[in-house]
């Protein structure tokens, strides 16, 4: 029986090999080089990449209170040059605090990506002109959320981060937590 058993796998694994052999010499591969500079349409779309090691500062860095009081420089925040595979994108960039708009929406052309450091500081001035002229009274002693968003497609209404529908959006983001004080410098 076991012979008969043996003679049976041996022939399984043949009859495999053989289908294999088969396949291989009558089978065609084809495939499709992806053009960088998208060529072949928007089949082959990829999304901006962001590069959160280089964020500055890094957001699990943010753990002191960010001081914004008289006579203080804030905090500048950074974004390293943005990868994108199709070379001809422009990218759309937002920033947002606590979710509301926090500059109009933004450009990175073509030619300019590699070297594109984009920043958002927050200073006095800045949180003044971002409340329009009264910083809440709440606003100190809490966290608060500055996010980055950025998109190869236009964004059609910024304060809610909708992408243009008609075109297919590829989207990445960034984000921090942080807290301010009224401190003076």
């Amino acid at each position: 029986m076991r012979r008969f058993e043996k003679k049976f796998v041996l022939g399984e694994k043949i009859l495999l090999s053989g289908l294999i052999l088969a396949l291989s010499l009558c089978a065609c591969v084809d495939y499709i080089k992806i053009a960088e500079d998208n060529t072949l349409g928007e089949t082959f779309r990829f999304a901006p990449v962001i590069d959160t090691k280089h964020l500055s500062p890094h957001p699990s860095r943010l753990y002191e209170t960010i001081s914004v009081g008289k006579n203080c420089h804030g905090v500048v925040f950074l974004v390293p040059p943005i990868q994108d595979r199709n070379k001809k994108d422009r990218l759309y960039y937002l920033w947002f605090l606590d979710n509301r708009l926090a500059g109009p929406r933004s450009i990175i052309e073509p030619e300019a990506r590699s070297s594109a450091v984009v920043s958002l500081r927050i200073d006095q001035q800045f949180l003044l002109s971002h409340f329009e002229t009264k910083i809440p009274g709440n606003f100190f002693g809490r966290t608060h959320v500055v996010e980055f968003f950025v998109s190869d497609v236009d964004y059609i209404i910024p304060e809610s981060r909708l992408p243009n529908e008609a075109k297919k959006s590829n989207e990445d983001y960034a984000y921090w937590i942080v807290s301010f004080s009224n401190d003076p410098c």
